[in-house]
């Protein structure tokens, strides 16, 4: 029997558009690009800011008893703020662009408020691998380069994604980067 409190109903999880792995955009012998977008992010984020405020909404003008709770009107606006915070905090863009004629992979992590690159040199890169890290009961998996100074650079940020889709991103990588490909 598993626990109500923090269970998440798996089907639900694969109802969301996740945007679950990471796409490849562009893959030839000197250049792989690759995005991850948080989809699900996105649309919980559209939900909240779109669908419960016009449904409370809806809801008070229906049954206007519902204005005299001092706390209701309250509600759409706690709505729509959860939701373009997590469109500011959360709801980031990466993208990932392996150049071999210029050695260097340029990691980009766009959100509303801002854009930071990052770029390293391929001869940095070590390894390829899935971190897994775990969080009371919850298990986050994170697709990572492992670079020269130890230092583990995540490509995505997603947690719901098919361990089969990152395992394949992985030798994706591994393969473009000349490492041995991994029997998982």
């Amino acid at each position: 029997m598993q626990p109500i409190l923090g269970y998440i109903n798996p089907k639900l999880i694969n109802f969301l558009p996740s945007g679950a792995l990471v796409e490849i955009l562009e893959k030839t012998p000197t250049k792989l690009i690759l995005r991850h977008r948080p989809l699900g992010l996105w649309f919980i984020a559209g939900i909240c800011v779109i669908l419960i405020p016009f449904l409370l909404i809806a809801l008070a003008v229906t049954n206007t008893w519902i204005f005299y709770l001092f706390w209701f009107p309250l509600l759409p606006l706690f709505s729509i703020l959860f939701g373009v915070f997590i469109w500011f905090y959360a709801g980031q863009s990466i993208s990932c662009n392996f150049d071999k004629t210029l050695g260097i992979v340029t990691l980009k992590r766009q959100s509303l408020r801002q854009t930071k690159v990052v770029e390293y040199s391929l001869r940095d890169i070590i390894n390829v691998e899935l971190d897994l890290r775990t969080r009371g009961a919850a298990i986050n998996q994170r697709i990572v380069l492992v670079l020269r100074t130890g230092h583990a650079q995540p490509l995505s940020l997603n947690n719901n994604a098919d361990w089969k889709d990152k395992q394949a991103t992985i030798n994706t990588i591994r393969e473009f980067l000349g490492m041995p490909i991994k029997e998982f």
